[in-house]
């Protein structure tokens, strides 16, 4: 109780459970997502730590931001435009399936159509930063990580911008500003990385982690205050940082690939340890 009562011992030994317990917990095959979410559960309905913690929120964000910004870098369009028609049919049946749980909700529990619909998003969509994060451990080649990736990114973008309309369209002005301000982050943003390697990386070499970084947290940052969430902003900055390909030797993409895809590593289980922390007694009845 005493060890607890230190915010440096509590913040130590939350990495260090953070970082070990789902590497033993993996032998039986179960999720380091799930582990972290459920050391999420005990802190917060358990031990009662943690709650509003700033530090938390802050490294949670540092997570979502960065495995969002890795899949967007990720991103392969020759492969995309090879099997859109998996996509699309993907897609399609996505929005079935979540027309039907809104009309079913509607129905069922007489609510108002957009109550509705975030009801129906909750049911049906999938959490994509689970399968993102849990991609390595399902024994797949390639190929099929591929598109386990891309179905899982095209159903999370579907969903969020029914969220951004769900939630935006108290007013039509509202959700027109909303969708013009996310145009006009999406056609300035590779003027920006052209700006970047033109002008700036010549004069600080080896600082595109940096700007990468630092871009995705502030056009998450937007996103967020938009209405939809973190991980619009990241990805989106992901998909346009794809002309470092060609700016940048191949050697030094694949460095800057794997710099990521550790930043992203080591803050993601934050983001589900959070996950967990925000169930409340209350949510249980």
């Amino acid at each position: 109780r005493t060890l607890l009562a230190s915010p440096e011992a509590r913040y130590i030994l939350l990495v260090v459970g953070l970082f070990i317990v789902p590497r033993l917990l993996q032998r039986w095959r179960l999720p380091r997502a799930v582990t972290a979410l459920g050391m999420g559960v005990l802190a917060g309905l358990g031990l009662h730590l943690f709650h509003e913690d700033a530090v938390i929120s802050l490294l949670a964000t540092f997570g979502i931001v960065s495995l969002f910004l890795f899949a967007g870098l990720e991103v392969e369009f020759p492969e995309l435009r090879r099997g859109w028609r998996v996509l699309t049919g993907h897609v399609a049946i996505q929005l079935l399936l979540l027309s039907g749980a809104w009309l079913l909700v509607s129905w069922a529990f007489e609510l108002d159509a957009r109550v509705a619909l975030l009801f129906a998003l909750a049911l049906v969509t999938p959490s994509t930063g689970f399968i993102l994060d849990s991609l390595g451990r399902f024994g797949l080649d390639d190929d099929q990580r591929f598109w386990v990736k891309s179905k899982a990114i095209a159903t999370e973008i579907v969903a969020l911008a029914v969220l951004l309309v769900a939630v935006q369209s108290v007013s039509w002005v509202r959700l027109l500003l909303s969708l013009l301000a996310i145009a006009a982050m999406v056609l300035l943003l590779p003027s920006l990385f052209r700006l970047f390697v033109r002008r700036l990386l010549p004069l600080a070499p080896r600082s595109e982690f940096a700007f990468l970084v630092i871009l995705a947290l502030v056009c998450a940052a937007v996103t967020r205050a938009l209405g939809v969430y973190y991980l619009v902003g990241a990805f989106v900055v992901g998909i346009a940082a794809q002309c470092f390909r060609h700016a940048l030797p191949a050697p030094s993409f694949s460095q800057l690939l794997h710099a990521v895809e550790l930043f992203a590593s080591f803050f993601i289980p934050f983001y589900f340890f959070k996950t967990g922390l925000h169930l409340l007694p209350e949510n249980f009845t």
